[in-house]
């Protein structure tokens, strides 16, 4: 539940891990799917393209003699936020190319832009050209932004896995 897993974040959440690829990883990976899965990303990719590790406080106890208080259990999640916005001065972040029914990544639409070649701003076909749907619009943050303020819809998310409990094998004891 998003509620309870908010006030981890807030209120308990003692680290944090980013898991995230560097540029050739992401370049590789989008030259692969292109070739054996028609250019669509898979699920993972898709919901977990880069995220965050959560750590935090599960169970606890207070030893008041000590004045401590022992954590016997943590709980850790992934948070991942999908924001639409783009570094100031940088060039707008690529979403894929668009349908109403499908989404499609370009991995050379990456290379133009590192090397700042604006020839990929166009439609491309996905599959049948008299399929519904066939073509496909890049689609960058700023447009998303575009959209959402023209059509009042749309918004930025934050997805949550569930917890895992965790026991510690050795309670970590904090002094008060």
């Amino acid at each position: 539940m998003p509620g309870r897993h908010r006030s981890l974040s807030q209120g308990v959440q003692f680290q944090q891990a980013p898991v995230e690829g560097t540029l050739s990883q992401k370049l590789t990976q989008f030259i692969t799917q292109s070739l054996f899965s028609e250019g669509v990303p898979d699920d993972l990719t898709c919901a977990l393209g880069s995220f965050n590790l959560y750590a935090a406080v599960s169970h606890a106890w207070f030893d008041h003699k000590n004045k401590a208080a022992v954590v016997t259990h943590v709980s850790v999640y992934v948070k991942d936020n999908f924001t639409f916005t783009d570094v100031a001065g940088d060039a707008s972040q690529y979403l894929g190319h668009w349908s109403r029914s499908h989404v499609a990544i370009v991995p050379a639409h990456q290379v133009a832009a590192l090397s700042n070649v604006g020839w990929l701003e166009y439609a491309v076909v996905h599959g049948n050209v008299h399929a519904k749907d066939a073509v496909l619009y890049p689609v960058k943050n700023a447009e998303f932004r575009a959209w959402q303020r023209k059509h009042n819809q749309g918004g930025d998310f934050i997805i949550y896995t569930d917890k895992i409990v965790m026991k510690l094998d050795t309670p970590i004891s904090v002094a008060l």
